[in-house]
């Protein structure tokens, strides 16, 4: 959700809540003044009833119309002090000719020893036709206050994120590659003045490190390439001599496994980076059951030298979307990780291909690490081998350049990996 939603969403939220509030307590104000008020009212019609008792000389000889709201009740015998009371009741209205909401005091009326209930009545209609009148009032504002402010955070707060907004597409298109930094701008909030200035100094050091990080591995990369051809090229040739001893010749052969595995490791760590870093870009339709059968075959020397059986299920081929250097790449480092870590002797591979999948599964021993820690750099399955590490950690490279899935598990003395395109 967006920014701007959300604080309209909770202003909203808040307004509604707070008109709630408030307009129950205005109500219950506006009852209670507005009861004040008839109070003082039927203070004053009562005060009138006793000049027109007095002018009239009695209770049987006051004359009240019959659409009066004043009642008169039967003696009494009262003793003490006048009784005042207030209250609402339903009292019968002529003109309306139905019972309506009003408010009445009663109070004790005396004349020449004679005293008597008098009920004074007034109509609460046209008050309460006022605090509705007013309620409603009240939430018709509301409602055009709400819109305002709805609108002016549509429409009017964009213009004010704008600035945010163009950040944002900075750091979403910024790419360390192109060697362009954060684009100034001018706002007219010091807040976002002050973010994109603080983003350019952080992108154009980082743009500078990456460079210039990039141009060093590039050198070493090169440079390291020939004195590496070298000392492979010198050591093959001190091998083929017949007379360096046996102790020198092991010495020489060391010495050259080491080469080549540094070799391997250069090539391995150059490929990571530039997997990395995204500079395969060719990509074209592969037809993956081609593949896996081209290594089937490349690969069967080495089977029949080890004893290990193959075993196959390949169904109809299907097509994916990859770069076919880092796709070749990537079964052959499977092909090979399940040959050099089966049996001994008499192990088994088993590959399969369908719906999207390929598996691969050989035996072998229990795995020394933590199924997850097998794609990290420089972990392997034997210590002691002579491999760089870096196979699986590189496959799981490409698979995720390529938006494949890779998971690993052992089973039934199995290793098993299994590559979801």
């Amino acid at each position: 959700m967006k920014l701007l939603t959300k604080s309209t969403i909770y202003f909203i939220v808040t307004s509604i809540a707070v008109f709630l509030v408030s307009g129950v307590t205005i109500y219950y104000l506006l009852q209670d003044l507005i009861r004040e008020e008839i109070d003082d009212s039927l203070l004053d019609r009562k005060s009138e009833f006793y000049w027109e008792l007095r002018e009239a000389g009695g209770f049987d000889t006051i004359v009240l119309p019959k659409d009066s709201t004043i009642h008169i009740a039967g003696p009494v015998a009262i003793s003490g002090k006048d009784l005042i009371t207030f209250g609402d009741t339903l009292f019968y209205d002529f003109f309306d000719d139905e019972r309506l909401p009003h408010r009445y005091i009663r109070f004790t009326a005396s004349y020449n020893g004679e005293k008597r209930y008098v009920y004074i009545y007034q109509s609460l209609i046209e008050t309460d036709d006022i605090v509705e009148g007013i309620i409603f009032s009240l939430l018709i504002v509301f409602i055009i206050m709400i819109a305002a402010i709805s609108a002016l955070n549509i429409f009017g707060m964009r213009h004010v994120w704008r600035p945010f907004n163009k950040i944002l597409q900075q750091i979403k298109v910024f790419d360390f590659r192109k060697n362009r930094g954060f684009e100034a701008i001018n706002a007219d909030i010091s807040e976002f003045n002050e973010l994109n200035a603080e983003l350019t100094k952080m992108t154009d050091k980082l743009t500078r490190d990456y460079f210039s990080l990039k141009e060093f591995s590039e050198n070493a990369s090169h440079e390291m390439q020939t004195p590496l051809a070298i000392i492979q090229s010198k050591l093959e040739l001190l091998l083929q001599k017949q007379d360096i001893g046996d102790e020198n010749l092991n010495a020489v052969n060391s010495a050259l496994q080491a080469a080549n595995r540094l070799s391997r490791l250069h090539h391995e760590l150059n490929l990571i980076t530039r997997i990395e870093n995204q500079e395969y870009k060719d990509f074209e339709e592969i037809d993956i059951k081609a593949y896996v059968k081209k290594y089937i075959e490349n690969f069967s020397d080495i089977l029949d030298l080890k004893n290990i059986e193959l075993k196959t299920s390949l169904h109809s081929g299907f097509k994916i979307k990859g770069n076919v250097y880092l796709i070749e790449i990537l079964i052959s480092n499977l092909f090979n990780n399940a040959v050099k870590h089966n049996l001994e002797q008499k192990g088994t591979i088993i590959i399969e291909l369908d719906n999207g999948m390929l598996k691969i599964a050989n035996t072998g021993p229990e795995p020394q690490h933590l199924p997850e820690a097998l794609f990290e750099r420089f972990k392997k399955g034997k210590p002691q081998s002579d491999s760089t590490g870096l196979g699986l950690s590189l496959v799981k490279q490409i698979c995720t350049f390529h938006n494949f899935e890779i998971r690993y598990t052992f089973h039934d003395k199995q290793h098993i990996l299994i590559v979801t395109f």
